[in-house]
């Protein structure tokens, strides 16, 4: 069995609180209380406010086409981290005069390029510059 306060019982009503104690004390409802005097607690049943008491809902557990309410997951496969670089695909700085190297500019430009070309070629090494 279901107690309920004065709040409670006024908010099923949709009476204020006022309006049910005036209803108590003409008759109208029934209450019950805890203890004596002006400030013991009052409570109500749904029979006292004459209503019925709430049954709970049944919800089938048994979808009858579960194809139609099924939601299709599609889960993106997480991409895979780039390799770390080795140390032989990294040319290091040092290894590389910095004089010759400059954007290659001048009268001498396509002999310097030749001349990294082929310091490159002769580390196995990529021809860029990676620098972390």
């Amino acid at each position: 069995m279901t107690t309920l306060s004065r709040k409670q019982a006024a908010a099923l009503l949709h009476i204020s609180l006022r309006t049910l104690e005036r209803r108590v004390k003409a008759g109208r409802y029934t209450c019950t209380r805890a203890g004596e005097g002006q400030y013991a607690e009052v409570t109500f049943t749904y029979a006292d406010i004459g209503l019925t008491d709430p049954t709970p809902v049944v919800i089938p557990l048994e979808i009858s086409h579960p194809e139609l309410y099924r939601t299709p997951v599609h889960v993106e496969p997480e991409p895979e981290p780039a390799p770390e670089p080795s140390v032989s695909d990294v040319i290091w700085v040092e290894s590389i005069d910095p004089s010759k190297d400059i954007g290659f500019s001048g009268p001498d430009a396509a002999k310097r390029a030749d001349e990294y070309r082929k310091q490159v070629a002769a580390q196995r090494r990529p021809s860029y510059l990676l620098l972390y």
